[in-house]
């Protein structure tokens, strides 16, 4: 409907027409094609994972969908909102021939997107069991502590692929602003199918978390098969123009750079939570908000302090930008 809208405001004259021999039209169900019947991993997970939840105890699929429903908060929050916000300006750069910047603006945009999503894996991995027995125990009620212990744990799993789940959606729009929506879908399905074992072996010998750490594999590898093959279409198109990629920042490294980061900051959290616990070991809501707090704040600071030292500039562009963000807070008469 915003398009629609776009165009009323604008005095566009608006008729229904729907003729096969519309080139743009023939066009654009060409590459929505491929997005509309594909069978890509970023679809088919959950299906395998419902499915193969069902050889297990009652309840085990309960705990695998209230998981999956709080790691979709930062994926929809920073994934989707970073994907959406950069389509648009690498569409308009690859049509104008600024293929190098385009690719740049992808890869900072996944990094910085990648740098909070690894901040939220750490608080949903230190604070993933209060946050469960906040939402569907306290204020609803649905939840035990048992509940809420076992949902929490399946969450730590599926938060491995959190920066999986975020980075295709800005992966994925790089090639759609290329015009090749059929390469996510193809490689996404054959990773769908050969993942398939991989999810019943994990399900046999690991139960509910075997499927979460099989989720997060499939998604990950999908994620950086994708990412190489979009460097290397990339740099075919800047070759073409005599030129490269060597200026624009590497998602690889980076990501493994956050990856340790948040790792460093989860493995200090857990040991931080072990001794909050003896202090703060009630379910009273003051209680539970305050260890969520503290958790949360502790593994964020761990976090950063790490990403600094690993010489992560996303650490030092969003500390300027809160800075920024805070002095215009304070003094609204800035420009």
């Amino acid at each position: 409907g915003l398009p629609l809208i776009g165009c009323l405001r604008t005095d566009f004259r608006w008729r229904p027409v729907l003729s096969l021999r519309n080139s743009d039209l023939r066009e654009y169900l060409w590459l929505s094609f491929p997005i509309m019947i594909g069978f890509s991993i970023v679809v088919v997970d959950e299906w395998i994972v419902k499915n193969q939840a069902s050889y297990l105890a009652p309840g085990m699929l309960s705990y695998l969908q209230y998981g999956r429903t709080l790691i979709k908060v930062p994926i929809g929050v920073f994934g989707m909102a970073a994907g959406v916000a950069s389509y648009p300006t690498v569409s308009r750069l690859i049509a104008t021939g600024s293929v190098v910047e385009a690719f740049t603006l992808l890869c900072r945009a996944t990094r910085l997107m990648l740098f909070a999503t690894f901040a939220a894996q750490v608080c949903l991995t230190l604070a993933g069991f209060e946050a469960a027995y906040l939402i569907w125990g306290a204020f609803s009620g649905r939840f035990s502590v048992a509940d809420a212990q076992a949902t929490a744990s399946v969450v730590g799993f599926l938060s491995l692929g959190l920066g999986g789940w975020a980075a295709q959606t800005v992966i994925s729009r790089g090639f759609y602003a290329l015009g090749s929506t059929w390469t996510p879908t193809i490689v996404g399905t054959i990773i769908a199918v050969l993942a398939v074992p991989v999810y019943i072996t994990l399900r046999m010998y690991g139960g509910p978390a075997g499927l979460a750490v099989a989720s997060s594999i499939a998604i990950t590898i999908y994620v950086f098969v994708l990412g190489w093959l979009e460097h290397r279409r990339f740099q075919q198109e800047a070759a073409a123009q005599n030129t490269d990629l060597s200026a624009a920042p590497s998602i690889l490294w980076g990501s493994l750079q956050m990856a340790s980061a948040a790792a460093i900051a989860i493995g200090a959290g857990l040991l931080g939570r072990f001794v909050l616990v003896q202090f703060l070991p009630g379910l009273s809501l003051v209680e539970v908000i305050a260890r969520a707090t503290v958790l949360c704040s502790l593994g964020l600071v761990i976090y950063y302090a790490s990403s600094t030292v690993f010489g992560l500039h996303e650490a030092k562009y969003l500390t300027e930008l809160a800075g920024s963000k805070l002095k215009r807070f304070r003094n609204p008469t800035m420009s």
